[in-house]
């Protein structure tokens, strides 16, 4: 067994040091180990520089200074294990959520949204975090770090993106147009020309970028997407039968108005009817204004086939979705309260169809479908007022 000496040690920690070697407890930790193989493997007669030399490359595969690079690495990641762990079970359950939510949505299943949100995001601002965080842990060459950190940033914006066009969010076009922009002219000209210059990769790259930009002009392309033809067009016809059978009833109504006798309870039903209807009239009026952007008087006369941002979600979230608002589906409930109130306080149940509350629209949506559904309550408040006026005259045709 050799014995090994203090001018041993000194050359073995001057040596290590020399390799780079700087952390001193790493340093000591190598002597160590180093000293324990030259006690039991160094054969007798055999020179100490020369079996060193021999016996300190098992402690690296190109230099010594891996090892100092790779604790100076560990130090600063002490939770590197636990992070990748959790990135690994965030990234499966971010996939099932995804998944669900999507099944759920196309079968317009409870809970869908909740599934999709939480799943894009633990995707966005977990998985995709720790993701970048664990390859620039790596270490490897500046420019592909930069390609990757620049690829995963614009990864978070369009999934970020996607869930709020799926949401009916607002800003969800311009996340995923300038994501997918990024994409296009940023991220696939960056990748492709660092790569070009190595040719193991050449053709690889090559083929990743047509993907890549083909892929992103067709999702780009589908970013700002209307209605279809179809369903828009649907509406539309739906709505001016629906309005303008409205408008018929609302003149029948105002002629038998004159024929009828004026008692009290025609008044009292007529000022029912009336602050009901003028009341959805102001909310269609205060969507269309702000979705258009014009003044609420040109937007009560404004048809929705002219609307120029039949899509704007905003809007109905500004209105009628806020909580505290005067146009806001809260009060609407109010008033539908009233009306019911107002109507069994003096007419029979048979007179007249009680408003639920169940049929005030309450979702976001966009803002026709919204008005569709507004005008629809109109109709029902005038074939109640029809109703009652036709009971009416007939009561005073038998006395």
């Amino acid at each position: 067994m050799h014995n090994v000496t203090d001018a041993e040690i000194d050359f073995i920690l001057n040596d290590i040091k020399a390799r780079g070697i700087v952390t001193e407890e790493l340093r000591h930790n190598l002597l160590d180990h180093i000293c324990c193989i030259l006690e039991q493997e160094m054969p007798e007669g055999t020179a100490f520089e020369v079996f060193y030399h021999r016996i300190i490359q098992r402690f690296f595969t190109r230099e010594l200074s891996e090892l100092q690079r790779e604790t100076d690495q560990l130090m600063r990641f002490k939770n590197f294990y636990a992070m990748k762990n959790t990135m690994k079970y965030t990234g499966f359950f971010s996939a099932l959520l995804i998944l669900l939510g999507g099944v759920f949505k196309i079968n317009h299943m409870l809970g869908a949204n909740v599934l999709f949100v939480l799943g894009m995001v633990t995707f966005s601002l977990i998985f995709l975090p720790l993701l970048l965080t664990l390859k620039m842990r790596d270490g490897g060459q500046g420019k592909d770090n930069v390609v990757f950190a620049v690829g995963l940033i614009i990864g978070m914006t369009a999934s970020m993106g996607v869930m709020f066009k799926l949401m009916h969010w607002p800003f969800a076009n311009i996340l995923m147009q300038g994501s997918l922009g990024a994409l296009i002219l940023v991220y696939a000209p960056l990748y492709l020309t660092t790569r070009l210059r190595e040719p193991e990769k050449r053709f690889n790259a090559i083929v990743s970028s047509v993907l890549m930009l083909a892929g992103g002009g067709m999702l780009l392309g589908l970013t700002n997407t209307h209605l279809s033809y179809n369903v828009t067009e649907g509406l539309y016809q739906a709505h001016h039968v629906l309005d303008q059978q409205q408008k018929q009833l609302a003149a029948s109504n105002n002629l038998l108005y004159t024929k009828t006798n004026n008692n009290e309870s025609v008044r009292q039903m007529r000022e029912a009817s009336d602050a009901l209807y003028n009341f959805l009239d102001d909310i269609k009026a205060q969507l269309i204004s702000t979705a258009e952007d014009i003044p609420v008087a040109d937007a009560a006369k404004l048809d929705l086939l002219q609307m120029h941002h039949p899509e704007n979600t905003s809007a109905v979230k500004m209105v009628y979705l806020q909580n505290d608002g005067p146009y806001s589906v809260e009060k609407l409930r109010e008033q539908v309260k009233s009306y019911n109130r107002s109507m069994s306080t003096y007419f029979d149940a048979d007179d007249f169809v009680i408003l639920n509350e169940e049929d005030v629209p309450s979702a976001l949506t966009l803002v026709p479908i919204l008005c569709h559904h507004l005008t629809q309550l109109q109709m029902q408040v005038e074939a109640n007022e029809l109703a009652f006026l036709n009971r009416n005259m007939a009561l005073s045709v038998g006395k």
